[in-house]
């Protein structure tokens, strides 16, 4: 029954991405970032990817202490490899969502804050119901990006001010 569950989830889910990329190609949407949103999305870039190396090097090292200790597997290949790119993935994020580059000029904020959030409600609940713990990471990761979005609009509107 949960297989069947997951299974009708995830075609609903890629109908609906198929559906949205349709309709932005249709729509031929360009991106209204300015040189120096540019310039930090590719700091981002470089960052995340420098952060996601130092933590598989790090988790790699513990894991491998675990497994030492306790003759067993700490957690499996997929899972750690999964993990990292989540990592890598936050922390372009959190350095684009902080230097103000992370969504272009004149984004639909509303529509931004319902998507994280929906697609965030919708793997926090396939993560409870399948004990999915990528699921649930990817769950935190929309609430922390729309959360993050949210503070740094909240602030830079009292700058403003």
């Amino acid at each position: 029954m949960k297989n069947n569950l997951a299974f009708l989830i995830g075609i609903i889910v890629s109908v609906t991405i198929v559906f949205l990329l349709t309709y932005r190609k249709r729509k031929r949407l360009e991106c209204k970032f300015d040189e120096r949103q540019k310039q930090n999305l590719n700091l981002g870039y470089k960052y995340g990817f420098n952060g996601m190396l130092v933590f598989m090097m790090l988790f790699a090292l513990v894991t491998e202490v675990y497994k030492k200790v306790n003759n067993s597997e700490m957690i499996s290949l997929t899972m750690f490899v999964i993990t990292s790119i989540l990592v890598g993935i936050t922390i372009v994020a959190a350095f684009t969502i902080f230097t103000d580059s992370y969504l272009q000029f004149g984004a639909n904020l509303k529509k931004f804050y319902f998507t994280n959030i929906s697609i965030g409600l919708l793997n926090l609940f396939l993560g409870i119901s399948l004990k999915s713990y990528v699921n649930i990471l990817v769950s935190l990761l929309m609430f922390i990006i729309a959360g993050g979005v949210f503070i740094r609009n909240k602030f830079h509107k009292e700058d403003e001010e």
